[in-house]
């Protein structure tokens, strides 16, 4: 299964997930250790905006933190309000930063 998305690398602790084909639209992570994230901002492009893009970045994101193993919290307030509301995030997903 091909994955709808990319990792780009900022620096050691900085990534952003970007949809395919939706290079200005993405959601930025920080590596706290070696198995939690904070998502600190999602971004989508104007011109993008009401497609369902922050959804899917959301989506996506999820699945990169599953595939890692990983756990989660989130400075950004939208990914945080939609993480707090989410109960299949309840085993990956921290209010705690």
């Amino acid at each position: 299964m091909s994955k709808d998305y990319r990792i780009e690398k900022r620096n050691n602790q900085i990534i952003d997930i970007v949809l395919i084909g939706h290079t200005t639209s993405h959601i930025r992570l920080q590596q706290l250790d070696d198995v939690t994230y904070c998502v600190i901002s999602t971004y989508v492009d104007n011109a993008e905006r009401g497609q369902g893009l922050g959804t899917k970045l959301y989506k996506a994101m999820l699945s990169y933190i599953r595939e890692n193993k990983a756990k989660f919290s989130a400075t950004c307030p939208y990914i945080a309000e939609i993480a707090a509301n989410d109960k299949t995030v309840k085993d990956i997903y921290t209010e705690r930063v």
